[in-house]
């Protein structure tokens, strides 16, 4: 008897779970995969948005100072007096080095005495021209040992002025390369000076751009020495070439860096902004693509429709859809992977739910 009851009993099971299948599933399941004729699917919704879409091109750049020189000495000589710290900024005209000017000091006040003997001379002859007791080439002699020896002076002032390095504009030194009582010449690197207000960055784009390159389109720049920041500028120069191998361009922007912080030879990601425009926005996570096919749900009166849109620029989770849809649509962000076109949908998020259905106004005109 056993047997039977054990049979009985499998015959009562396999009758409930059945039995059980049917209650859960008694409704009609919906063509591809979504929930079942009649039931609602749980769905959260985003509105899409008006937004301006950049159309920018990003790339690394390379910075130098606005303007730079390596300071050398016109002359060779021994080092009397250094003018400058390192790393330290300095004005335009600024004594930077001073080399022994013994030398170039004396053949000056010898060539300032010499003009002056002349000069003298110059001014009896002329006296006696006037009496007739000198004739008119002594006069002339004169006045053109005169003028030879004023040249020899600025000359020697010239000279002189050599020894003595001044910075040609104002701006940042750099290390110093030489110490006092060292012997230098023109070919010896003092220090090197260099403008850092204003940044030169430099970079290339393709030349698939060049249409839409001019100068003053805005540049932004960031730094991986300085994460937390963005240096703003704008496009100042575009080359005449475009380079045959590489088929770029090469462009130049100026960065303001009134703080100093950047420092010519860092480099620089680089952003070109090439245009600004408004369009539709939606998260991303609300499109799908199904081979180059892509489309959205969108939400009408409880109801889910598919479809087709045309996407463009994707930034910061958004995906601009440059057809398709409207400023005032909503569509599924998440729980459209079992929905089909035209299935009944039931908002999760309360804020999207209102908005559908006119509360959120009606709430905000009250």
């Amino acid at each position: 008897m056993r047997p039977a009851y054990q049979i009985l009993f499998a015959a009562l099971l396999i009758a409930g779970v059945a039995s059980g299948g049917y209650w859960l599933t008694r409704g009609e399941p919906s063509p591809a995969g979504g929930p079942p004729a009649g039931r609602e699917a749980v769905v959260e919704t985003a509105g899409a948005e008006r937004a301006t879409i950049r159309d920018t091109f990003r790339a690394t750049g390379t910075t130098r100072a606005r303007e730079a020189v390596d300071v050398v000495t016109e002359a060779a000589g021994r080092v009397t007096a250094i003018g400058f710290q390192e790393g330290a900024a300095v004005g335009a005209g600024q004594t930077l080095l001073e080399l022994d000017a013994e030398r170039e000091q004396a053949v000056l006040e010898e060539a300032q005495a010499h003009l002056e003997d002349l000069q003298a001379q110059l001014r009896r002859t002329r006296s006696l021209r006037e009496t007739g007791d000198a004739t008119e080439q002594d006069l002339d002699t004169l006045v053109a040992g005169v003028a030879v020896a004023g040249a020899q002076v600025r000359v020697a002032e010239a000279q002189l002025r050599e020894r003595r390095i001044r910075a040609p504009f104002k701006g940042v030194t750099g290390m110093r390369e030489v110490s006092l009582g060292a012997y230098v010449d023109p070919q010896t690197v003092i220090t090197i000076l260099d403008d850092t207000t204003t940044l030169r960055v430099g970079f290339s784009v393709p030349e698939r751009l060049l249409g839409q390159l001019e100068p003053g389109l805005p540049v932004t720049a960031t730094s991986a020495g300085f994460a937390d920041r963005t240096f703003s500028g704008e496009l100042r120069r575009i080359d005449s070439r475009v380079d045959p191998i590489t088929r770029t361009l090469r462009l130049e922007s100026e960065i303001d860096n009134p703080d100093g912080r950047l420092k010519p030879g860092m480099f620089l990601q680089v952003e070109l902004e090439l245009d600004q425009r408004e369009a539709v926005v939606i998260p991303e996570e609300a499109l799908i693509l199904e081979g180059r096919a892509r489309y959205v749900y969108r939400v009408d009166d409880g109801v889910a429709h598919r479809v087709a849109v045309q996407s463009g620029q994707r930034r910061d989770g958004r995906v601009e859809i440059v057809a398709g849809l409207e400023a005032a649509d909503r569509v599924v962000a998440l729980g459209h992977q079992r929905l089909s076109d035209g299935a009944r949908v039931r908002v999760r998020n309360p804020s999207a739910d209102a908005a559908a259905t006119g509360d959120g106004l009606a709430e905000a005109a009250r």
